[in-house]
């Protein structure tokens, strides 16, 4: 039985369609939103793809085309369902962007969807030579174990499979990203992944797979088998020592306080299992001489907050003994004593620390300001367009800046009660960030502040459709910027402000002379006069179209009307030296 994979938002056709397909003898995986559909190819590998074709682009990439920049949709087929019986067809003009086999104007109508389905099918079947996909065997089976990487279950599974010392694939998915970390015998022997710089591993294997072990955002899925191990003859990586750096890098310090605050004062002890698996920790020379300050005499809270290293370090440590069951806790001291005689307490006392040099803390105090009265947004140093793995980067790395612990060296005390005030408000910002339900409300409070030139209320998604338009332009990605612009314009067609911008992104971004760019630019550009007739940017967009449609004289005119009226206009001024050159 052939799988298909149904992304489709509206309901009734995607029921519809199911039924179809599921009569005709296919097996069917349905997502209504692009980041469920594409988790779903990722792991299920599907015979075919159909996509709807107004589906929301995903972080501003169709959904097709992150398909066919992952690892085995090369060559899958895709189709396009088309609206045709919603009476709202759009064309084959409408798809272009989309990578896709085929369109299907009715998908409603069995007799149109089916038997072309299944001839794209058939001819992937007759010419298809196996394609390359590192570890085919492992993933085609049910996964071993599977979880949220929020929940924090995946330090646990990785010393399981170093210990046990297993093979298999470990898949990590989040939205349009997919990486991919091999096992050989419990340790990393390949790294693979569909973002553009690590298709690879490379010398850089531990520092990207380190990476993906410490993610805290997306879901994981580990495969176990081994047929690729022929392809895999490199330099391995100790895989618990990856994944301490990982999570090192990315998890909040409470993680690791959390998991150990029953212990706190309790004496931790070395097990047998500890010299058993150090080689696969393989652990520096800071984190071995820290290990071996546990000896059974020491309270768990004092090693933590004196012991060798700074408290970040140590913890995260302790953190990752307790959890591969080489630590063990006890109410009072333990150890080796001669016979008749009790085990002592022992204490560490604190080091005494230097005061911040004077340059720090103002660049600190400085920096804190401007958090505490910044939005969440500037908090972290994003823009509105930020995705979910952004903020969370950007969380750990400001959070990280402005905690005691960057200072292990240093007396912080006087920077205290302002420290304890931005991790506040970085938390409060990672909080509200890091969901899209509260994100959208934040965003439908703030807009309005910030789109003061728009003529009604703002519409969220449509000023964020805009800002990746924008930052596609600066790419000069002119294709990609007109469809987040023209996603802009559906959300919200009365909006003058959206079609200058979606006029230039059709003038830089289609093929042709100069000329006809030009006329197809002013074409998309009528709406914006409809609405505004005054419109700044649209009448410098207008001037640019005349001048490269061989208009100087016209063009000249109207930035110079532009001017009369705004004598301060920085875009005429740029556009009236660009036509009178």
């Amino acid at each position: 039985m052939k799988t298909v994979l149904v992304a489709e938002s509206h309901l009734p056709t995607l029921r519809r369609v199911t039924e179809i397909l599921g009569e005709a003898g296919f097996q069917v995986l349905t997502a209504t939103e692009p980041g469920a559909a594409l988790e779903h190819f990722a792991v299920a590998c599907p015979d075919a793809v159909l996509v709807a074709v107004d589906l929301a682009p995903l972080e501003g990439v169709l959904l097709s085309v992150r398909i066919r920049q992952s690892l085995q949709g090369a060559r899958v087929p895709i189709l396009v369902l088309d609206r045709a019986h919603l009476g709202a067809a759009l064309g084959v003009s409408a798809i272009l962007d989309f990578k896709a086999n085929a369109l299907i104007a009715d998908p409603t109508v069995p007799a149109e969807l089916v038997p072309r389905l299944r001839s794209l099918v058939v001819a992937v079947e007759r010419t298809a030579v196996e394609a390359p996909i590192r570890g085919r065997i492992a993933l085609s089976r049910p996964p071993l174990a599977t979880g949220e990487l929020s929940d924090a279950g995946l330090p646990g599974l990785l010393v399981t499979l170093a210990r046990e010392k297993k093979s298999g694939v470990l898949v990590v998915l989040h939205g349009g990203s997919q990486q991919r970390v091999f096992l050989l015998d419990g340790e990393i022997s390949d790294f693979e992944s569909n973002q553009p710089g690590e298709e690879g591993g490379g010398a850089d294997l531990g520092g990207r797979s380190a990476r993906v072990m410490g993610g805290k955002v997306g879901r994981f899925a580990f495969y176990e088998g081994e047929d690729f191990r022929p392809e895999s003859q490199g330099p391995r990586v100790p895989l618990l020592e990856a994944m301490l750096v990982g999570v090192r890098k990315s998890y909040p310090l409470r993680t690791f306080a959390q998991s150990l605050q029953a212990h706190f004062d309790e004496f931790p002890a070395r097990t047998e299992s500890f010299a058993a698996d150090l080689p696969l920790l393989r652990f520096g020379n800071a984190d071995l001489k820290f290990a071996m300050q546990i000896n059974g005499r020491i309270r768990l809270r004092h090693l933590l907050a004196h012991g060798r290293g700074d408290i970040r370090t140590t913890t995260s440590l302790a953190w990752l003994l307790s959890l591969s069951g080489a630590l063990r806790f006890a109410m009072t001291p333990q150890g080796d004593v001669l016979e008749g005689e009790d085990v002592q307490a022992e204490r560490i006392f604190p080091r005494r620390r230097k005061p911040l040099p004077p340059e720090i803390v103002t660049g600190l105090r400085d920096a804190a300001v401007k958090i505490v009265t910044g939005s969440y947004f500037q908090v972290l140093g994003l823009p509105i367009t930020a995705g979910i793995l952004e903020v969370e980067s950007a969380y750990q790395e400001t959070a990280a800046k402005f905690h005691p612990d960057s200072y292990t060296d240093h007396d912080t005390s006087e920077l205290q009660d302002l420290l304890e005030v931005v991790q506040d408000k970085l938390a409060a910002a990672h909080r509200v960030l890091i969901s899209d339900e509260r994100r959208l409300a934040y965003l439908e409070h703030l807009l309005p502040r910030l789109a003061t030139s728009r003529v009604g209320p703002p519409n969220v998604e449509a000023e964020i459709a805009l800002r990746r338009g924008d930052d596609a332009l600066l790419r000069r990605d002119g294709r990609s910027a007109r469809v987040e612009y023209e996603t802009a314009i559906r959300l919200n067609p009365k909006e003058p402000e959206y079609y200058p911008r979606h006029a230039w992104a059709t003038f830089v971004g289609l093929d042709g002379d100069r000329a006809e760019r030009a006329r197809a630019a002013s074409k998309a550009l009528k709406r914006a006069f409809t609405l505004d007739p005054n419109l700044e940017r649209a009448q410098v967009c207008a001037a640019i179209f005349e001048n490269a449609s061989g208009q100087p004289k016209e063009a000249r005119r109207r930035l110079l009307q532009v001017l009369q009226r705004n004598p301060d206009s920085k875009l005429a001024k740029a556009a009236l030296r660009r036509v009178g050159r």
